[in-house]
């Protein structure tokens, strides 16, 4: 059932129930849920971008002082669910790079 709704094959998996799972194993284990939501992401970019500009056309049109709204995008954040170790690792990393 999960993977006709486009949630993945593991998604209403009830024959491991009752152990815990670390972010990363989380992660890969819904990879097919996370490339429906960036399908679903990409269809809907248009439509956010479109009502935006729809809404501020309007707002000019009853007498609004708006600026124009130049080029107009949606950005989705693609943050998935990491455990304080991992994040300390990244930062760690990153510090050593230089990035950060």
């Amino acid at each position: 059932m999960g993977d006709l709704v486009g949630l993945g094959t593991n998604y209403f998996d009830l024959d491991n129930v009752g152990y815990v799972k670390t972010a990363t194993e989380v992660s890969s284990d819904n990879s097919a849920l996370i490339r429906n939501i960036r399908k679903n992401e990409n269809n809907l970019q248009g439509a956010l971008v479109g009502v935006s500009r729809a809404t501020m056309a309007y707002e000019r049109s009853i007498g609004k002082s708006l600026p124009e709204e130049g080029d107009v995008s949606a950005i989705f954040d693609d943050s998935i669910i990491q455990d304080r170790a991992s994040e300390k690792q990244q930062d760690m990393a990153e510090v050593a790079a230089g990035l950060m």
